[in-house]
């Protein structure tokens, strides 16, 4: 699909500042905003909060689209996901007016990211955990994840710094380190691999739920004055969680009933949410050796409510929000977040045992063989044992985020929902994962675990029945969508990668990666015999994306010019 382009960079303007809210403690919408009760409110008996934003709106024109970014660790990173290549302004060109809001209350302000300004639960005091699994020696342990506000240590003699060996080890105490600022300082070194946890007591949390309060009522001032006919959402990764979690807590409500959201689009969530409760670490999310056992692979996975089987609980990501509340959904995942953030769970029984129905108002899409964020080429190894996976579907984004335009402005048939399913062999148990001569493979993925009670280190009880994507004889996923470097291969694509053994824990998953597995020059000869019959079978795999909708046609040549210059590379590799 093409729309015609509406705008581009000269033709739009800036607007950044800081948004001002006051929220009703009282009101319906508001209640189960975590400790909302316990703020400090003004004369009119509101809550109020700040958050910094940013819009970028044409000045004339436009396609009638408000297109959110819901911001990761404070980020930007809309245009850099869709626009592809220096000079390509393919969201301006669109005209869609895009829109950033600060929801997250420990990002650092160093960093100039988008933040939200939050009263805090004065005189609740609470147990944090901070976690630590170095990738090369170090003395310092920072309490706040990836550069993010630590919270304050209320009495430093309730700190207890353990480490352990593997995520389900016993976990052993460290003595002979010291608090400097912010961080834990071990002159006797943190060790790569090993997993260290820095529990202690802090008090006052930040009300972290009012983020999703002030997306909502932001949103709904902007529709009315950008003029907006429908509002859509996006999010990768962590911010990808956040849209899930607004979804599941009832904020695509407004105060005055109306729906928040039109469409989202949420990109490599896997089956994660984001934990926006009492002490909320908004930047941890669990992933293979990183922030083990955060709440944020928790029941509900699935959109339509289910029974978990263990704890006897319904419930479901759209179950608390009116029909008419519901927007459109694409749920978008790598083969990555298949092995790494349970992403099978979004479309099976908890248990794994069997499918289950998608909504109609839900899409969901499988790259096949692409990891967390695909990787430049030629690619190398970082802390991976093999090649980290190239396989770049934002290519496909693009024309899934126009899809979900059309459906909410013209409600066009969106593409096939495209995903592994356990009913026709795609989606199984890693041990009956099809076994590829010359490719070792993991006997396990990362493991999401019931987590029990609020304490800390939590207490975890049993794991939800998470599968991965069956493979053909080349180790290539079956299912999802192929692109055409996957249904033409001159490699094997994964979404898993184990871990380097100079970072420690070989055997592990390496986190956000997948493998590339370049084909020897004699094995690409013998299966396509020549360039020119090699790109026959490309090009008819491209116009079978373009045809189901997963590719835009103009988009073709750009990917077949990098896809000649993969050719000449593998042919040429030593």
């Amino acid at each position: 699909m093409e729309v015609a382009g509406r705008g581009d960079a000269a033709g739009y303007e800036r607007v950044n500042g800081k948004a001002y809210f006051a929220v009703d403690p009282k009101h319906r919408l508001n209640r189960n905003i975590t400790d909302i009760e316990l703020a400090v409110r003004n004369p009119r008996s509101k809550v109020e909060f700040s958050a910094d934003f940013h819009i970028l709106r044409p000045k004339s024109g436009g396609n009638g689209m408000l297109l959110f970014e819901a911001s990761n660790r404070g980020g930007r990173g809309l245009q850099g996901t869709f626009n592809r290549g220096r000079g390509d302004e393919f969201l301006l060109h669109q005209g869609y007016t895009l829109v950033w809001l600060g929801w997250q209350h420990d990002v650092s302000r160093a960093g100039e990211g988008l933040k939200l300004y939050v009263p805090a639960a004065k005189g609740v005091k609470g147990p944090v955990r901070a976690e630590y699994v170095p990738n090369q020696p170090s003395k310092r342990m920072p309490l706040g994840d990836a550069r993010h506000d630590a919270y304050t240590i209320g009495d430093p003699s309730t700190i207890r710094l353990t480490v352990r060996d593997t995520m389900l080890g016993p976990r052993r105490g460290v003595t002979g380190w010291r608090i400097e600022k912010s961080s834990l300082v071990l002159d006797a070194g943190f060790e790569p691999g090993k997993l260290y946890d820095a529990i202690y007591e802090s008090q006052d949390p930040p009300l972290a739920m009012l983020g999703l309060a002030g997306i909502r009522d932001f949103l709904s001032h902007l529709r009315t004055t950008e003029q907006a006919r429908f509002v859509l959402g996006f999010g990768s990764s962590q911010s990808a969680m956040l849209l899930r979690a607004l979804l599941y807590h009832g904020f695509n409500e407004d105060e005055s009933g109306k729906r928040v959201f039109d469409g989202i689009l949420a990109n490599i969530a896997g089956g994660r949410r984001s934990f926006l409760g009492r002490f909320a670490q908004p930047s941890r999310t669990a992933a293979p050796l990183r922030g083990m056992f955060y709440r944020t692979d928790e029941f509900p996975f699935a959109d339509q409510p289910q029974k978990d089987p263990v704890t006897g609980v319904t419930d479901g990501v759209l179950a608390h929000l009116a029909p008419a509340m519901i927007p459109k959904i694409f749920y978008t995942n790598s083969a990555y977040e298949y092995w790494g953030s349970s992403g099978s769970l979004i479309h099976t029984a908890v248990d794994g045992k069997s499918d289950a129905a998608l909504p109609p108002s839900t899409r969901t899409y499988m790259f096949a063989g692409g990891q967390h964020g695909p990787s430049a080429f030629p690619p190398n190894r970082g802390n991976s044992q093999n090649m980290t996976s190239p396989n770049d579907y934002r290519w496909s984004l693009r024309a899934l985020l126009l899809a979900l335009t059309a459906w909410v402005a013209e409600g066009k048939t969106p593409p096939a929902s495209r995903y592994p399913k356990i009913a026709d062999g795609t989606l199984v148990p890693v041990a009956k994962l099809r076994k590829v001569h010359g490719i070792p493979q993991p006997d396990h993925q990362h493991p999401s675990f019931r987590i029990i009670g609020a304490s800390e280190p939590p207490q975890i009880g049993e794991v939800y029945g998470a599968l991965v994507p069956q493979v053909d004889a080349d180790g290539n996923d079956i299912a999802g969508v192929r692109m055409p470097e996957v249904a033409v291969p001159l490699a094997t694509y994964t979404g898993w990668n184990l871990r380097a053994a100079a970072i420690g824990q070989p055997s592990e998953l390496a986190g956000g990666a997948g493998s590339f597995l370049p084909f020897s020059p004699a094995k690409i000869l013998e299966r396509y015999g020549s360039e020119e019959k090699y790109f026959e079978r490309w090009d008819a795999a491209a116009r079978k994306l373009v045809e189901g909708g997963y590719l835009l046609d103009g988009d073709v040549n750009e990917l077949r010019k990098a896809a000649k210059l993969r050719w000449l590379w593998a042919l040429n590799q030593k």
